[in-house]
């Protein structure tokens, strides 16, 4: 198979994982929390954050870990034969 088809392929997976990474916690459910205090400290941040929205943070976590890996792949230089 075509370097350039495969590299296709996978952006446009990147690309739709991405987008639902996004969109999930808009279409499945209320995003408003009903935790209205202003002053919290950073460990009800972060339960408040895994437990609602802890899905979307680890996917959001793997996206950058495979965005992170792809930057790199592209960063590599190809060797050429030397024939």
């Amino acid at each position: 198979m075509n370097k350039r088809v495969v590299y296709s392929v996978v952006m446009v997976l990147v690309g739709i994982l991405f987008l639902s990474v996004l969109l999930w916690p808009i279409l499945t459910g209320d995003l408003s929390t009903g935790y209205t205090q202003q002053n919290t400290d950073t460990y009800e941040l972060g339960k408040l954050m895994f437990d609602n929205y802890g899905l979307a943070l680890i996917g959001v976590g793997i996206v950058l870990f495979v965005s992170m890996l792809g930057g790199v792949y592209l960063a590599k230089e190809e060797e050429e034969d030397k024939e």
